[in-house]
């Protein structure tokens, strides 16, 4: 689903003057068919006093967002939010999740290259409730951002204008069209409610069980009032998966390894 823009905007639905975004081409976002829901678990709706986003869950115990969904304007560790997971199923579980990590997006709102930012907008979430465990647990795809560069996706979320509790909104063909070192500029659609959302593809594994391999979480978006038909160069953009997993690998790993017996 292509999109462009001549300004760019935080997909997060705490920010008052977004109103809307604006898709080019037919809407082809659906919701999970009852079938095929299951492989959605992972991907959660969070919420907070101040603001509604999208997660992922990537271990049994952890799951990732962007920063600016906790909060854009300053320091996100120990602050606490609400992450549903299994919304596609129409059997959600919610939990209570603590900041335990991020990027320090805070540092970098303004005066720097745009394309560097996105590197640090992410958090790292300690579901109270093990999720993961439950219901299973997106891969990050620790890959060179250049060796995805125009790889077709999927990406999923919970915008503002729908129902969450209806499951995420999943754009079912869209694409990586470019990259920089810290960013994933895509077409994937985008509205406020976004931010955080996966960009993945669905794996069938060695053990012919299906997994999300997640590329990036969406960070970015275009406002409808500033939009101009696509123009290049001017997609929406995602933090690259293997930034966030040079950071957080360690919790990670350690949770996969005290799990691995359950």
């Amino acid at each position: 689903m292509r999109w462009s823009a001549s300004l760019t905007f935080l997909l997060a639905a705490a920010q008052p003057v977004l109103s809307s975004a604006a898709i080019f081409g037919p809407d082809d976002r659906v919701r999970a068919a009852p079938a095929s829901a299951a492989i959605y678990n992972p991907i959660g709706l969070i919420e907070s006093s101040r603001t509604r986003g999208t997660g992922v869950i990537v271990s049994p115990c952890y799951a990732i967002t962007a920063q600016h969904v906790i909060r854009y304007d300053g320091p996100v560790l120990g602050q606490r939010v609400w992450f549903t997971a299994a919304l596609a199923t129409h059997h959600p579980v919610q939990t209570a999740a603590t900041t335990v990590a991020s990027g320090g997006y805070e540092r970098y709102v303004d005066g720097h290259d745009p394309y560097e930012v996105p590197g640090s907008d992410w958090a790292l979430l300690r579901l109270d409730q093990c999720l993961g465990s439950k219901f299973g647990y997106a891969t990050l795809v620790d890959a060179d951002p250049r060796k995805v560069s125009g790889a077709i996706v999927n990406s999923a979320g919970f915008p503002t204008l729908h129902l969450a509790s209806r499951g995420p909104l999943i754009d079912p063909h869209c694409s990586i069209t470019s990259v920089r070192p810290l960013a994933l500029l895509n077409d994937c659609a985008t509205m406020l409610g976004n931010s955080g959302g996966p960009i993945f593809q669905i794996v069938s594994t060695e053990t012919g069980k299906r997994r999300l391999f997640v590329y990036g979480l969406q960070v970015r978006g275009i406002l409808r009032k500033y939009a101009a038909c696509c123009r290049p160069g001017q997609d929406n953009v995602a933090t690259p998966a293997s930034e966030i997993l040079s950071h957080i690998g360690q919790f990670i790993r350690s949770d996969e390894a005290s799990h691995s017996g359950v």
